[in-house]
C-alpha cells in the first residue's frame, strides 16, 4: 500500500505525476463546492484519461472497473475507520481520509 500524497492546503484543484506499481500516472483532484465533494481524474502516461470527474468515497474502489487500462487499486481509506462520520471534506482529504494506491495483490482482499 502506498499513500498518494494530496495537497487541498495548497488549492482546491491540484495536479501531479505519480509513480503506481512501476507505471507514471498523472491524478488531477478537484474540490466542487457545489457538492462540497473531492473528484479524481486519473490520466495514463500520454495524458488519455482513464477516469474523470470520479468522486472520492471511503472505502470505495475507485479504479476497479478500470483493469484494462490500470492496475491496482485506488481508494480513499479513512484513518479512524468510523462509519458512523464518514464525510470526506475540503479540510480532512490527507490527514484523515488517505488516497492510497493498492497493488493488484492487495486489492484482492477487499475485491
Amino acid at each position: 500500500m502506498v499513500e498518494v500524497k494530496v495537497y487541498p492546503e495548497v488549492s482546491p484543484e491540484f495536479s501531479q505525476k505519480v509513480n503506481l506499481g512501476g507505471i507514471y500516472y498523472g491524478i488531477r483532484i478537484r474540490w466542487n463546492t457545489r457538492s462540497e465533494s473531492w473528484y479524481l481524474h486519473l490520466f495514463d502516461a500520454d495524458g488519455n484519461p482513464i477516469i474523470t470527474g470520479k468522486r472520492l468515497v471511503p472505502n470505495y474502489p475507485l479504479t476497479e472497473i478500470h483493469t484494462d487500462r490500470f492496475q491496482g487499486e485506488l481508494i480513499v481509506l479513512d484513518t479512524r475507520n468510523d462509519l458512523t462520520d464518514c464525510c470526506i471534506t475540503y479540510e480532512n482529504l490527507g490527514t484523515r481520509f488517505l488516497l492510497v494506491y493498492l497493488t493488484e495483490e492487495e486489492a484482492d482482499g477487499i475485491r
